[in-house]
């Protein structure tokens, strides 16, 4: 055997290699995909479930008409924003 038929003959041992890694990696089939496909069904249908209940559900307003509720008085404290500090525009340059 010369030379050229050595180096061919490693290239393509290597080619072989190489080509079963790649192949016996990237063939397995992840199982966890279809689980996370599962849950995430399993939430949609929860998720559609309970908007299907909010739909069924009446609100009663008529607390608002009642006279204790209008005699609540607002008793919330305004707060004063202190005075602005610093540029408008802390990105623009000097």
């Amino acid at each position: 055997m010369n030379k050229t038929n050595i180096i061919f003959v490693i290239f393509l041992v290597l080619v072989l290699v190489g080509s079963y890694y790649i192949f016996k990696n990237f063939s397995v089939v992840d199982v966890s995909l279809g689980e996370e496909f599962i849950e995430k069904e399993a939430a949609r249908k929860d998720f559609l479930i309970l908007t299907d209940k909010l739909k069924k559900t009446a609100l009663n307003i008529d607390f608002f008409d009642n006279d204790k509720f209008k005699e609540l008085k607002d008793l919330s404290v305004t707060i004063e924003l202190p005075e602005e500090t610093g540029r408008l525009n802390p990105f623009l340059p000097f």
